[in-house]
């Protein structure tokens, strides 16, 4: 808080005006720094519920992401091992080539998935030191 001395020789020094301590101005100031110092409490108690679910939904979306990849290079082995067992059955180099194919096709997307969680865990950081910062901000001033 901003003490009423201060204020009274700010205004005085800035505008040629004397306020007394019992000047309406000084009970606006008052009143705009209850209201300022409720409201931030109140941004940082929704910024930090916000951060709280943001998490939670990150945590649920990293979960979500890795059992897909998961899922994607169980899928891999298996191509992988079909297509090991079929070079022994297989006599002809282009019997092989569509599996190889369809490998490097699921390859590709495994790469393209961990490329795009890993660009989603980046921003979704940023997105969360910028809250903190926030916060941080609104709570220091």
């Amino acid at each position: 808080m901003i003490d009423a001395n201060k204020i009274i020789g700010e205004v005085a020094r800035r505008h040629g005006v004397a306020l007394g301590k019992d000047d309406p101005v000084l009970i606006l100031q008052t009143l705009n720094e209850l209201l300022f110092e409720d409201n931030v409490k109140t941004m940082k108690d929704c910024h930090e519920t916000f951060i709280q679910k943001f998490m939670v939904e990150l945590e649920n979306s990293s979960k979500k992401w890795t059992e897909e990849a998961r899922n994607r290079a169980q899928l891999v082995i298996e191509l992988a091992i079909e297509a090991s067992q079929g070079v022994a059955i297989c006599a002809a180099r282009n019997e092989l080539e569509p599996l190889a194919g369809v490998v490097k096709k699921e390859m590709d997307v495994i790469q393209t998935t961990q490329r795009q969680l890993m660009w989603m865990i980046v921003v979704l950081a940023l997105l969360c030191l910028g809250l903190m910062a926030m916060v941080v901000f609104l709570s220091v001033r």
